[in-house]
This record gives structure tokens, C-alpha cells and sequence, in this order.
């Protein structure tokens, strides 16, 4: 008895301060219980107070059973493991009313010990006393104790889904994985862009390489070449429309005039050498005036002049055959036909030249247009380029974000494993508190009945004692009816020897 006693009253502080932890985190979870569930809170206290000292061990038991089973089960996730935390927590609060019930007990049972007059009891009450005192204290430290588990696992609960203590390693070495997955398709795409990239630049460079050296100046050259001949051309165009229509015109008036002035020569011959030099100056104006042409051949066959046997002369002015001018006009004619038969051949060659300046004209076109059109794809390929750049540069600041983010969560997760590692050590306190918990109640257990032993042995001395007191006071009654009887005994010899000694006297 001395020994449990004085085993009891040397509790550790690391004990202490888990049981005061584990007060603490049963209050709480029974204010968080009340808010979520009101019913069910108004229950607990009822089924706590119609508890009976026979199911503390049990609950104790299924306590320890839970407290090991989280170990082996682990944290889940965040909701299996917020339910699994508040039926703890109801189980350590049930747990701590019946505690405080048995502390309840134990000082009514103080109470009556130190009524008690004994002088063994005394010394068991001051006992008990002390005990309550550091059961108390060690009350108020779990209930600090457990007020900081409880922050601590809100926090949890909130925070990101914890991990298995075994899974934590598998679980970073999968997150590694999955990032130089990441990062491996990250370095695909961009060698993807670098390679179109270069494959841009290059297209571009044979590109700017054709232009510049196989339809650079040469292109060019050729381009205002055939803008020149198209120009001549159509100037040239132009005044062989206008040399045709004036030596239509031309001839037909001459015509009119020679047949008019062949009649009038023969009515008056006065007017002769006005018709006659007309006619000639008629002839000679007219290819004068088509000879207007930019070749110099045209001046050298296009002007006609009259033979010089039929030049006017003085001699023949005065009295020319009609017939000789007829013939001369005839011929004039002819030799104009032909002039105009071969510029309208000339004016051919030169719609035909003209023609094909056209078509060539319009395959520059078309050339140009191709080349507008491969521009305007470098261009468009110099602005893919220029995005692929910038996309470049995007996609390294996300890179560089990335590493960031990983960097943070690497980080996180060290804070995590270390938190969880400091709940694993809490859990482990826990469980070392429940021991110890048990092994006090036993203690308390083994107290409690030593003293009902004591209790009973106390009142069988009591009743011996009450026995014994009753044996004495018969023995004292029969020794006083000894006494009585011896009394009076004692009386009736005095009276004999008297009355003995009374007779021999006389004689």
C-alpha cells in the first residue's frame, strides 16, 4: 500500500504534460462538436453521466485500440481523417468526464477517510490528497496540452491532404516524376520552336539569297526596260494611227483636188501652173509629214519627188500633155498606195510588238505579284518569328515561375513531413499518456481496493472490538456478582468466627 502510494505521487512532466494535452484537446473538440452538431452534444453529457465505473477500462481500452489504429491507418484524406480525429476526440472527452468523475469520487471517498478517526487512514487521506492535487495540475497541462494539438489540427485539416508517413517519400518521388515529365515536355516544345525557328531563318535567308542575287537589279532593269518599250510602243501606236489618218486624208483630198485642177487646166491654161505646183507640194507635204516616224529610214523613202524629166519646167508649163499628168498622177497614186500598204504592214509589226510587250508586260506583272506574294510571306515569317521570339520569352518566365512553384512546394513539403513528424511524436505521447492512464487506474484501481480491505478489516476490528467490549462487561458483571457473593461470604464467616469466638468465650 505504502509503495503504490508513493509511486503514485511521483508522476513524470512528459506524462503530464500529454495528459494535460490530451483534457485540453477534448475540450475543444467538444466546443468544435457543439457547432457542428448541437444534437449530438446535448446527448454526450447524458450518456456520460449514465456511464458506470465498469465501462472506464473499456473505453480506455478502445482509446489505446484507436491510437495505435491511427498509426497503422495513417492520415487520408481530409475528411476521413477530420472524422477520425473527432470520434478520437469524443472518445478522450467521454474519457476525461469519467476521469473527473472518478476525481469526484476519490475526494467524496477522501472526505469520508478523513472523517474517519483511524490513524492508518490519515496517513492514506494525506496520501490521496496529494495525489488529487497533482492529478489536477496534470489535468490543467493536458488541457493546454490538448488546446495546441487542436490548433495545430485545425490547421492541418485546412491545410493541404497530409500524407502516410511511409507514402511520403514515394509520394515526392512520384511529384519529382511527374515535374521532369513536365519540364521534359517543356524542353520538347521549345527545341520544337528553336527548330522551326532556325528552319524559318534559313528559308528566309535562301529567300532574301534568290532575291538579291538572281531577281535583284537585273529584275529591276528589266521591269523599267519593258515599262520604256511599252511607252514607245504605244507612242509609237499613236503616231502611226495619226500618220495613217492624216495620209488618208491626205490622199483623198489630193485626189479630189488633182481630178479637180486636171479639168480646170483644160478649160484655162493660165491655171495650169497654179494646179500643176498644188499638186506637186500636195505630194511633197504629205510624206514630209509621215516621215515624222523615229526610225531614219522613213525620211529617205517616205518623201517623193518627180523625176527630173517630169520636174515643171518653164518650157513645160506652158503646154503639158493631159495624158503625161494623168499618168503621173496615176503613178503618184500608186507609189502612195504602196507607202500606205507598208505602213499598215509597219503598223502591224508594231501591234504585234506591241502585243507581245503586253504579254511580256503581263508576266511581269505576274512575276511581280509572285514576288509580292513571297514578301508577303517572309513578312508573315519574320511575324512568326518574331512571336515564336516573344512566345520564347513567355515560355521562360513561365519556366522560371515554374521552378518557383517547385522550389515553394518543395519547401511546403518539408514543412508538412516536419509537421507530421511532430504529429507522430504527439500521437506517440498520446499513446504513452493512455499507458500511463491505464496504468494509473490500475494503481488507482489496486488503491481502491486495498483500501476497502482496509476498510473491511477496520470494521472487523471494530466489531471485535464491540465483542470484546461486550465479553468484558459480562466478565465484569460476573465478577461483580463474585465479588457479591464473596462479599458476602466474607460477611457470613466474619459473622461465624464472631459468633464462634462470642461462644468460646463464656467457656
Amino acid at each position: 500500500m505504502y509503495d503504490l502510494c508513493a509511486r503514485s505521487e511521483q508522476p513524470e512532466p512528459a506524462d503530464m504534460e500529454s495528459s494535460n494535452s490530451v483534457v485540453a484537446l477534448g475540450k475543444q473538440q467538444q466546443q468544435l462538436s457543439e457547432s457542428e452538431k448541437p444534437d449530438s452534444n446535448k446527448e454526450v453529457p447524458k450518456t456520460a453521466k449514465l456511464a458506470t465505473k465498469s465501462l472506464l477500462g473499456k473505453r480506455h481500452h478502445s482509446l489505446y485500440a484507436n491510437l495505435s489504429g491511427f498509426e497503422a491507418e495513417g492520415l487520408q484524406k481530409n475528411g476521413t481523417d477530420y472524422g477520425f480525429l473527432v470520434r478520437q476526440n469524443s472518445e478522450l472527452l467521454r474519457a476525461l468526464d469519467e476521469l473527473e468523475k472518478t476525481c469526484s469520487a476519490l475526494k467524496e471517498e477522501n472526505g469520508l477517510l478523513r472523517k474517519s478517526s483511524a490513524p492508518g487512514t490519515e496517513e492514506k487521506v494525506r496520501r490521496l490528497r496529494k495525489k488529487n492535487t497533482e492529478l489536477a495540475v496534470l489535468a490543467k497541462r493536458l488541457e493546454e496540452r490538448a488546446r495546441k494539438l487542436q490548433e495545430a489540427n485545425l490547421r492541418v485539416v485546412n491545410s493541404p491532404s497530409l500524407m502516410r508517413p511511409g507514402s511520403v517519400e514515394h509520394y515526392k518521388r512520384a511529384f519529382a516524376r511527374q515535374r521532369a515529365r513536365d519540364l521534359a515536355h517543356h524542353a520538347d516544345a521549345l527545341l520544337s520552336k528553336d527548330k522551326e525557328i532556325a528552319a524559318l531563318q534559313q528559308e528566309c535567308r535562301e529567300l532574301e539569297d534568290q532575291l538579291g542575287h538572281s531577281k535583284g537589279l537585273p529584275l529591276q532593269s528589266s521591269r523599267v526596260e519593258v515599262e520604256n518599250l511599252l511607252r514607245e510602243s504605244q507612242k509609237e501606236v499613236l503616231r502611226l494611227q495619226r500618220q495613217l489618218s492624216v495620209t488618208s486624208s491626205r490622199q483623198q483630198d489630193d485626189t479630189d483636188l488633182h481630178v479637180k485642177k486636171c479639168g480646170e487646166n483644160t478649160k484655162d491654161k493660165g491655171q495650169e501652173k497654179v494646179g500643176g505646183e498644188t499638186p506637186c507640194v500636195g505630194l511633197d507635204e504629205a510624206p514630209s509629214r509621215c516621215t515624222k516616224t523615229p526610225t531614219e529610214e522613213g525620211e529617205s523613202w517616205l518623201r517623193v519627188t518627180p523625176p527630173s524629166g517630169l520636174s515643171p519646167s518653164p518650157s513645160h508649163q506652158e503646154d503639158p500633155p493631159e495624158e503625161q499628168r494623168i499618168q503621173f498622177l496615176e503613178r503618184e497614186l500608186n507609189s502612195k498606195r504602196k507607202e500606205c500598204e507598208d505602213l499598215e504592214h509597219e503598223v502591224k509589226k508594231r501591234q504585234r510588238r506591241c502585243l507581245d510587250l503586253e504579254s511580256q508586260l503581263e508576266n511581269e506583272r505576274g512575276k511581280n505579284e509572285h514576288l509580292k506574294e513571297e514578301a508577303d510571306l517572309l513578312r508573315r515569317k519574320a511575324l512568326l518569328l518574331d512571336q515564336s521570339r516573344a512566345e520564347n520569352e513567355e515560355l521562360r518566365e513561365e519556366l522560371s515561375e515554374v521552378t518557383a512553384q517547385r522550389n515553394s512546394v518543395l519547401e511546403e513539403n518539408q514543412r508538412l513531413r516536419a509537421k507530421l513528424e511532430n504529429l507522430e511524436q504527439v500521437l506517440k505521447h498520446m499513446r504513452e499518456v493512455a499507458e500511463r492512464r491505464q496504468q494509473l487506474e490500475l494503481e488507482h484501481e489496486q488503491a481502491l481496493a486495498i483500501l476497502k480491505f482496509k476498510q473491511d478489516e477496520i470494521k472487523r476490528l471494530q466489531r471485535a472490538q464491540l465483542f470484546a467490549k461486550r465479553e468484558h462487561e459480562g466478565v465484569v458483571q460476573m465478577l461483580e456478582v463474585s465479588f457479591c457473593k464473596t462479599q458476602r461470604l466474607k460477611e457470613y464467616r466474619s459473622t461465624h468466627i464472631n459468633f464462634v469466638v462470642t461462644l468460646q468465650i463464656p467457656n
